[in-house]
């Protein structure tokens, strides 16, 4: 088993991840970048530890995040299956730092996984207006089946769905990246509210 699920995630985006817009934003779709929020934008402090299984070609991964938001900065631990740490990413004053630990090399870019994360666990308003492009529209639906749409000119780039956990899983969030073909799944086991 490849040790990084990340590694597949940026192969399929190929060079379109190493774009970036004036003023900090990210590519995050054909046409669409998006500008990474504050950490106080999330609304309230938090710490997550996740299970993400990312799914690209036809194979899955799986790896462990532990998160933490406070009102200065974004924190991500990246863990393998066996608990070693394979990463850190860090984001405070407009600033992303990344590093890695000596056996993973998968050609991450922390401001793309930054962006997808924001981009399903940030409230609507500050994705809505972090959100650039022509053409591009943001919905959400509430009620007993909450999804969140990015399209541009009609076409849905992005699809997020949310539901319940059950038992040790809390939530489950399924990020579909239609145009660049990947999927992540995070399923939430720990969430504290700091």
């Amino acid at each position: 088993m490849r040790l990084c699920v990340l590694a597949a995630i940026t192969q399929c985006c190929g060079c379109a991840l190493l774009l970036r817009r004036p003023g900090g934003a990210v590519v995050v779709a054909p046409g669409v970048s998006f500008r990474l929020l504050a950490p106080t934008e999330i609304g309230e402090p938090v710490s997550m530890f996740q299970e993400i299984r990312a799914t690209y070609g036809g194979e899955q991964y799986i790896f462990f995040a532990q998160t933490e938001v406070t009102a200065n900065q974004v924190s991500m631990a990246g863990l393998t299956p066996f608990g070693s740490r394979a990463f850190l990413l860090t984001r405070s004053n407009n600033r992303t730092s990344f590093e890695a630990a000596p056996f993973f090399d998968a050609p991450l870019q922390p401001d793309f996984l930054l962006a997808c994360y924001q981009l399903a666990h940030w409230p609507r308003a500050a994705v809505e207006a972090g959100l650039r492009g022509r053409g591009v529209h943001f919905d959400e639906t509430a009620g007993a089946t909450r999804s969140r749409r990015i399209t541009r000119r009609g076409r849905e780039l992005i699809g997020i769905e949310y539901g319940d956990g059950d038992g040790e899983i809390l939530q489950s969030i399924v990020f579909n990246h239609e145009a660049w073909g990947f999927t992540l799944v995070f399923l939430t086991k720990e969430l504290v509210r700091l």
